[in-house]
């Protein structure tokens, strides 16, 4: 509980920098700006994780020889994704943003991949908090000193500076282990469909709402889903302690995160979520949001209960009833995004 704390410690730093950062954005750029950044970043999930998941399923699963080859072979897919990102960028602010995410978040999350095989959840998140709050604190100073003439992909790119810090760490951790293919192709199609199903759940509605609705409404839902859906990563964090003792007890009932505690922690997102959204109901300006937070609320405690679970079922092999419940999920959320446009 000790690593939890930690590590939930860390979250809500990189979480609350990262609110600053929207709100931010919000009051010097716009509503509207910020729904092409999170439209930019939404693209960015669905792009890398058909990929990613391979790697992220793997790393705690296979031994260490096969991670440290599939480790390198993850930073090197990062990129070239890197690359095309940077060459697209001038063209399309969207793709080459999208590109640039994807490739730096892949290299970043080869970096992290040996604390989440030891079952450290607590220097995974602390090593994030660091580059989100770097990034925020360079994007923040360009957007202050340069305020009446600052622009959103001079800001991402300043955003995007820490990054390097990453690549270099990565070269270091990984140029002594020559890449190794992961997996068989019957791996991959599962976990490609598992990848494709989940981010689309988790990112898919800001991309659908771009294309029926405008910037500024996908910038108003992606500030209350980002507040309400931030909570739920406490799940990832409690499940995530149990790796090693799934991996060494993997038919072990007692080996994985206690149901009970998942069910009372998913409640407690819930409502916290729902008490939240009542005090921002209180100001006038932000009543769209607080409605848009109380709709989706019971997606944020539902998700930290899978949200729990999901290394247990990574480490157990359980690929094809997660793909399952996800694609359940999806459906019931754009069902939802659906309602409150109607609204």
């Amino acid at each position: 509980m000790l690593r939890l704390g930690a590590a939930s410690a860390w979250m809500v730093a990189g979480r609350a920098t990262g609110m600053a950062w929207t709100l931010l954005v919000i009051g010097t750029l716009g509503v509207s700006d910020f729904g092409k950044y999170a439209s930019a970043y939404a693209l960015a999930a669905i792009l890398s994780a058909p990929i990613e998941n391979i790697f992220l399923v793997r790393c705690v699963r296979v031994d260490t020889p096969q991670f440290e080859g599939e480790r390198t072979t993850r930073a090197l897919i990062g990129g070239v994704l890197v690359a095309v990102g940077a060459i697209v960028y001038p063209f399309s602010f969207f793709v080459g943003f999208a590109l640039l995410v994807a490739g730096a978040e892949m290299i970043f999350n080869a970096y992290k991949s040996l604390a989440m095989r030891e079952a450290r959840p607590h220097a995974i998140m602390r090593i994030d908090a660091v580059r989100q709050i770097s990034s925020i604190a360079l994007a923040a100073a360009y957007l202050f000193a340069f305020r009446s003439t600052a622009t959103l992909e001079v800001a991402c790119l300043v955003y995007l500076t820490p990054y390097l810090v990453v690549f270099a760490a990565a070269v270091r951790v990984c140029r002594r282990y020559s890449p190794r293919k992961p997996g068989t192709w019957r791996d991959h199609s599962t976990l490609v469909i598992d990848a494709l199903v989940l981010s689309t759940y988790l990112q898919g509605d800001i991309l659908l709402l771009g294309v029926i609705a405008d910037d500024h409404a996908v910038g108003v839902y992606s500030f209350a889903s980002q507040l309400a859906l931030a909570a739920s990563t406490v799940g990832q964090l409690y499940g995530q302690q149990f790796a090693a003792s799934l991996r060494a007890r993997p038919h072990d009932p007692l080996a994985g995160p206690p149901m009970r505690t998942t069910i009372v922690l998913g409640g407690v997102i819930t409502v916290g979520v729902v008490v939240f959204a009542l005090c921002l109901n209180l100001f006038p300006a932000y009543r769209d949001m607080a409605l848009v937070m109380l709709v989706i609320a019971p997606f944020a405690g539902l998700r930290a209960i899978t949200n729990t679970w999901v290394t247990a079922l990574y480490v157990r092999g359980i690929d094809i009833g997660r793909i399952r419940a996800n694609f359940l999920a999806l459906v019931l959320r754009l069902a939802v995004l659906l309602l409150l446009i109607g609204l």
